[in-house]
C-alpha cells in the first residue's frame, strides 16, 4: 500500500519560525507525522524557538538538510561541489548541531537542491556521509539534466558504490518554491508525466494542492511504495500565511486513506530496521 512520506526543507532563517508554527498546528490537527530536514546554521540561530514549536512531539522527526546548503556534488544549475574535506562540515557539523539543539542525532540528510542521479558514483563522498552516521540520504530530487519536476523514483541503496546499508529516499514532483514562481530554475518539457506540465506559477493554496493531487493519485494507482513531494516552509508560508496547501493535502490524504509517515519511518520500513 502506497504511503505519503511527508517532509519539509527548513532553510529560511526569517520565515522558518512562523511557517513551522502553522505547519505544526496543521499536522497536529490531522495527527500526521512529518520530517523537518533542517539546515544546521539556521537551527544554530533559531533553535530555541524551533524546540518550542516541536516540543519533543513524536509527530515531528528532525533530520539534517546539511549545515549550510552547499553542493555535495557538481550541479549543472547550481555550480561545482564543495571540496571533499568540507563534506565533514556539511554532514558532520550539521548532525552535531541538531543533536545539541534537539537531543537526538539525525540519521538522515537531505542535500541542498538535489541531483538527477542522487549521489551515485561519488564513493568518497558517500564514505564520509556513512562515517558521519547517516543511514539514509535524500538527494535524488531532480529529473533529466537536473530539471524539475522530479520523477517518482523509489528507494534504493548505494550497494553499487560499496554502501549496501546506505539508502536513498528520493523526493518527487515540483520543488514547491519553483512551482510558486519564487525561484527561476529550469523545468522539463514535455513533462515526464502528462499531469506534471505547468507553464504558470500557482497563485494560491487551492491551485498548489491541485498541482500536488495528481502525483498522489498516480502513485496510489501504480501501487508505488511511496510518494513524497518537496515542500519548503518559507515557500508555503509566503504563498499563504496559513499554509493552507498542507491543510488541503493532509485532508485529502486522510479521506483517501493514504497513510502519512516520516522519511525516517519510510527508511525503517524499506530497510527492515525497526
Amino acid at each position: 500500500m502506497t504511503v505519503y512520506a511527508c517532509a519539509y526543507d527548513l532553510e529560511n532563517e526569517d520565515l522558518c519560525v512562523p511557517a513551522a508554527e502553522k505547519l505544526a498546528a496543521i499536522h497536529r490537527k490531522y495527527q500526521a507525522p512529518a520530517t523537518f530536514f533542517c539546515v544546521g546554521r539556521v537551527v544554530e540561530k533559531r533553535g530555541a524557538e524551533l524546540r518550542r514549536i516541536f516540543a519533543a512531539d513524536p509527530l515531528f522527526d528532525i533530520q539534517s538538510h546539511t549545515y549550510a546548503h552547499r553542493m555535495l556534488r557538481d550541479h549543472s544549475v547550481h555550480g561545482p561541489a564543495i571540496p571533499i574535506e568540507e563534506m565533514w562540515v556539511e554532514i558532520g557539523k550539521a548532525a552535531d548541531v541538531l543533536a545539541e539543539q534537539f537531543g537526538v542525532r539525525p540519521i538522515g540528510t537531505r542535500s541542498g537542491c538535489g541531483f538527477e542521479f542522487g549521489m551515485k558514483g561519488e564513493r568518497e563522498r558517500l564514505r564520509i556521509i556513512a562515517d558521519c552516521g547517516m543511514e539514509y540520504i535524500s538527494t535524488q530530487l531532480r529529473g533529466p539534466k537536473e530539471t524539475i519536476p522530479a520523477p517518482l523514483t523509489q528507494p534504493f541503496t548505494y550497494a553499487d558504490d560499496g554502501f549496501p546499508d546506505l539508502w536513498e529516499l528520493p523526493a518527487h514532483g515540483w520543488h514547491d518554491n519553483v512551482l510558486k514562481g519564487f525561484t527561476g530554475h529550469p523545468t522539463w518539457f514535455p513533462p515526464i508525466y502528462p499531469f506534471a506540465g505547468r507553464t504558470e506559477p500557482v497563485r494560491n493554496a487551492q491551485e498548489d494542492f491541485e498541482a500536488a493531487q495528481p502525483w498522489v493519485d498516480h502513485a496510489v494507482a501504480e501501487g508505488l511504495t511511496f510518494v513524497g513531494l518537496c515542500y519548503h516552509p518559507w515557500s508555503l508560508y509566503r504563498l499563504d500565511p496559513n499554509c493552507g496547501t498542507m491543510d488541503l493535502l493532509l485532508g485529502y490524504l486522510h479521506t483517501r486513506g493514504v497513510e502519512v509517515v516520516t522519511y525516517t519511518e519510510l527508511y525503517r520500513r524499506v530497510s527492515g530496521k525497526t
